[in-house]
Formats: structure tokens, sequence, C-alpha cells
């Protein structure tokens, strides 16, 4: 892969992580800050694709700990909610929400889909994260939100748009073929020192406590990791990568179309804004459950067993919760 494909992967990559990260938990964005959060998305996103790449993740156990790595640098590093409400703050929204719904679904379950499945397959899975999506908008009725909160007409434009840059995101996830994505010594040192920069300078001071905290986190996830490192094989990468029919790039318009349908009715019925708590209620302690079941995982898998190098062969029995062949 050239160095300006490789730009190109880390920067669609970024986008698909700050669409399910951030997009979809706000509902709106304004939009002059995009270049700049995305930007940050891509820089620990670099971060979350040299771990599947490094040590080799090919399974669902091992891309949840990624999947956590992510969160945590994303919510311990370029902001401090992992510290706020110890220990509950650990998992909503590190765990909860970007290593489940960010990793797990955005990153793996929708473009493997795209890859591997029908057109109909595509839009069943992207009309339930539509639906999903605009049920958890609900929630800024009755939360305080920075900006203000989305009605359904403001929100069809946002809806579209964004879904556009998450489908040619997810277009060039397959166009440059991300099997083939690798990260040299050098790159990762030069965006390692400058998260480690950012920490000193904007996390301690803001947080002290992260100093401590961030650390240990970060050595619980990488030691299973390490020790799980098969010792050959292709990553996730070459599951979700290849060649993408475009039926099913077009099927991915159910989302948009499913979350501005979902958001309008249920705002039209007036459906009691609280799907946030459920979401709360479920997801929490399940993000601490899936990381003790993925530590377990991993730390009971041989080290540098051998490898499967062939994705179809493994993709029946490395599915998700939520999934069905």
């Amino acid at each position: 892969m050239k160095r300006y494909q490789k730009v190109l992967f880390v920067l669609a990559n970024g986008y698909i992580l700050l669409f399910f990260s951030e997009m979809m938990f706000w509902g709106s964005f304004e939009w002059q800050e995009l270049p700049l959060t995305w930007l940050a998305y891509s820089v620990i996103g670099f971060v979350f694709l040299t771990a599947v790449t490094h040590f080799r993740i090919q399974d669902k156990w091992g891309l949840f700990l990624a999947g956590a790595l992510f969160g945590w640098l994303a919510e311990g590093v370029l902001v401090q909610t992992t510290y706020e409400e110890l220990p509950l703050s650990l998992s909503f929204t590190g765990l909860a929400w970007h290593a489940l719904l960010t990793i797990w679904m955005g990153w793996y379950w929708l473009p493997k889909t795209l890859r591997q499945g029908s057109a109909w397959q595509v839009v069943q899975r992207a009309g339930a994260v539509g639906m999903l999506f605009g049920l958890w908008l609900l929630m800024w009725q009755v939360e305080i939100h920075p900006a203000q909160p989305p009605t359904p007409g403001s929100f069809i434009w946002f809806a579209v748009l964004s879904s556009l840059g998450l489908g040619v995101s997810y277009w060039l996830l397959h166009w440059l073929d991300g099997a083939r994505f690798q990260v040299s010594r050098r790159s990762f040192t030069a965006v390692a020192c400058l998260l480690l920069l950012y920490f000193a300078v904007q996390t301690v001071p803001a947080a002290p406590i992260a100093l401590v905290v961030l650390p240990l986190l970060l050595l619980l996830l990488i030691v299973p990791l390490k020790r799980a490192r098969p010792a050959n094989g292709r990553s996730l990468l070459a599951e979700i990568s290849g060649p993408l029919a475009s039926k099913n790039l077009l099927a991915l318009a159910a989302l948009p179309t499913s979350a501005i349908v979902t958001f309008s009715v249920a705002t039209w019925l007036q459906i009691p804004p609280y799907s946030h708590y459920v979401l709360y209620a479920i997801t929490t302690p399940l993000g601490f459950i899936l990381l003790g079941m993925a530590i377990f995982k991993q730390w009971r898998r041989k080290s540098g067993e051998t490898a499967v190098t062939n994705p179809s062969t493994f993709a029946q029995t490395n599915q998700l919760p939520w999934e069905h062949q």
C-alpha cells in the first residue's frame, strides 16, 4: 500500500469511528469543527488499526479489547470523561459505546455484511442501526445539549450528509484493501509521541488521576492481546476488505432512511424520551461483562498458536452476539 493510500485509509477509518462515536451520539454537528475532530479520531483510529494489525486480531474478543483501547484513548486522552464518575465511567462510554457500538457494530458488523452479505442483509442491518440512531436521539429533548436539539426537519439533512460520508468511507475501506495495511515503527512512534504530549499537556492537568488510571487500563488490554497474538496469519482487516458489490453499498441508504423515519415518527407520537436510560442500563454493565469475557478468552488462547489465514474458514464462528448468518 502506497503512502497516500495509507493516509486515505486512515482518514476513511477515522470518519467511520467519528460517525458512530460522535455523529450518531449527538444527532447534529458543528460542521466547522469537522476537520479537527475528524483528524483527532483518525489519530486515535490509527492506534486502533495498529493494535488490530500488530496483534493480528482475528476474533471478536480480541477486537473488543482493541475497541476498548480506542474507547479509553478517546475518552481518557482527547477528553476526560473516563475519570468523571469512576468506576461506571470506565464502561460508559469507552466500553459501552465505543467498543460495543462503534467498533463491534460500526467498524466490523456492518462492513462485514457489505463485503460478504446480500443487499437484503445490508438493508436489514443498516435499518436496525438507523432505528437505534433515531431512538437514541429522543434523549436530547430532556437532556442538556450544548447546541440546539435536533428536530425531524433539521435531522434529515444531517442524517443524509453524514451517512453519505459513511458510505464513501466504507467504499474506501474496501477499495484500498485493508488487508494490505501495515504500520511502520516510525509512524507509530510519531503518533504515540503526539498522544503522549497531548496527554501530558492537556489531560493530566485537567484530571491528575489519569496519570495512574490510564496506564493501568492500557496494561489491562495489551497484556492479554500480546499473549494471544498468533504466530502468523492475517487480521480481521482481511475479512472486511476486498471487492464490494455496488448494490450492497446502495443498500446502505437504509441507515439514514430508517433513522429519519424512526426519529420523526417517535417525535410525532410523543414517545417518552427516555431511550438513553434503557441504553445506559443495558450497555454499562454489559461493557464490564464483555471486557471480562474478552480478557478471559484471550488469556486462555495458546500464545503463538497457528492462525487461520483464510477469513472465510472462521467467519461463521466469529459472530457477534446479535449476528446471524
